[in-house]
């Protein structure tokens, strides 16, 4: 299913033209950037191709949450980051 939605997601063309990309895929999570005035659009349409991309074969409704950070896993390491930069 991950591999549906990352297909959904890479064909999907307003994820595009807000520029959007793919960077990483882990298990079921998928990595982007863009650029920051685009952030919120860009996870309203993110998690809606992500839930619907496998409606055509499964019958279960999927959950999707996206979260929007300036730099990767920066809700873990804040502090970190902050007494480093």
């Amino acid at each position: 299913m991950s591999k549906l939605a990352m297909r959904k997601v890479f064909d999907n063309q307003e994820l595009r033209a807000l520029g959007f990309k793919i960077l990483l895929q882990i298990h079921d999570e998928l990595i982007g950037e863009c650029p920051k005035e685009n952030a919120d659009k860009v996870a309203e349409i993110l998690t809606s191709v992500m839930k619907e991309s496998a409606k055509p074969v499964v019958q279960v409704p999927f959950k999707c949450d996206a979260t929007i950070e300036t730099h990767w896993y920066e809700s873990d390491y804040s502090d970190v980051l902050n007494n480093e930069y």
